[in-house]
């Protein structure tokens, strides 16, 4: 989060890949940081990346409704 103060946007995506990669497959509380991580993902990422971690979130609403909320202020990835 601290390189996005500092506008390192890009390599902020690295970091937040790397470490959500880390608890891709662990139960997650919803906290509404993941919808500023997934827009800085959208905006400086690359798409693969943005889908991977979209559709990760979209996956967990089954066992967390607040998951719901990042669906719904997130675009849906779009092939390229």
């Amino acid at each position: 989060m601290e390189l996005t103060k500092i506008k390192k946007y890009k390599e902020a995506v690295k970091y937040f890949h790397k470490g959500l990669s880390m608890v891709e497959n662990e139960v997650l509380e919803y906290h509404p940081t993941f919808i500023y991580i997934l827009k800085i993902i959208h905006d400086y990422g690359e798409n693969g990346v943005y889908q991977k971690w979209y559709y990760n979130f979209f996956n967990r609403v089954s066992y967390d409704k607040k998951f719901k909320r990042i669906i719904k202020k997130c675009d849906e990835p779009v092939p390229r």
